[in-house]
């Protein structure tokens, strides 16, 4: 069904509906997405990965290179 409209939306608007396409097939794809099984509350636990405390990485991540 998806697919007929996206032909329908393409032929009706002469091409132009082409760039609403990316968003409808997004939209579809969150609206039928599930998630299924049981969640363990008690097994969550926080990382104990050490890492810097100042910038938490900030400058690595935007690679300045300037240091």
């Amino acid at each position: 069904m998806l697919f007929l409209g996206d032909i329908a939306l393409v032929i009706c608007t002469f091409g132009v509906g082409a760039i609403f396409l990316q968003y409808r097939h997004w939209k579809f794809f969150i609206t039928h997405m599930g998630a299924t099984g049981d969640l363990y509350t008690d097994e969550l636990t926080q990382s104990q990965t050490r890492t810097a405390r100042h910038g938490e990485g900030l400058l690595d991540a935007l690679d300045v290179g300037a240091f």
